[in-house]
């Protein structure tokens, strides 16, 4: 039982963060983004930070650091820390090539470490799609969706480790405001689907361009 815990821990308790510093940064330009966020699940809930830049409107590279709860209901209940190198890039965007929408390529690797001693990691490599909405002039909707081929490891007891390959989905919604000329707050709602479980987060960004 107690594996069964970890295992579905390692797998759910996560979310991948729509980070998108560049969909908002014309290109050519450069841009920074901090961003806190609240997530939770069926058997967790935690804290994820991240930091990263728009390289020139079209590379997004960031790092994250996210700590959860998990919640099982008695002795294999645990907590988990995790460390997430990120990289993002645009293939077309709206405000830079006059398309309808604009789509990105990402990838994402997530290194968990278990209370305990349990560890294991998982990878994402996929695809999302925007749309932006503007409302009134200086604030915009951006919804999102999403999907990610995942490829994940875990050793749990010091048993031989466990691995698994299976598809993601995400969909979410950005709300930009415009507080300078040169910077923006970042609203995100966002839901990840992992198999058979979801996860939800909200999230508070700062953007800003330079």
């Amino acid at each position: 039982m107690r594996i069964v815990f970890f295992v579905t821990a390692l797998t759910f308790v996560t979310i991948t963060s729509a980070h998108a510093q560049s969909l908002f940064i014309l290109q050519g330009e450069r841009g920074a983004e901090g961003s806190l966020a609240w997530s939770v699940g069926p058997f967790s809930n935690g804290v994820e930070t991240h930091g990263g830049m728009s390289l020139d409107g079209r590379w997004d590279v960031g790092f994250g650091f996210n700590r959860y709860n998990a919640d099982f209901g008695g002795p294999d209940d645990t907590t988990l820390t995790e460390w997430t190198p990120f990289v993002r890039y645009f293939l077309f965007k709206e405000d830079d090539d006059g398309t309808p929408v604009s789509f990105a390529v990402h990838g994402q690797f997530f290194g968990d470490n278990f209370e305990g001693g349990d560890d294991g990691w998982y990878a994402l490599a996929g695809a999302q799609l925007y749309k932006k909405l503007t409302l009134v002039d200086g604030f915009a909707f951006y919804p999102y969706v999403g999907f990610s081929l995942a490829g994940e490891s875990y050793t749990i007891a010091g048993g031989e480790a466990e691995r698994a390959i299976y598809l993601t989905r995400q969909f979410g919604v950005h709300g930009l405001l415009r507080t300078t000329d040169n910077s923006w707050v970042r609203l995100t709602a966002e839901e990840h689907s992992f198999r058979r479980e979801t996860y939800r987060a909200v999230r508070a960004a700062y953007v800003v361009r330079f």
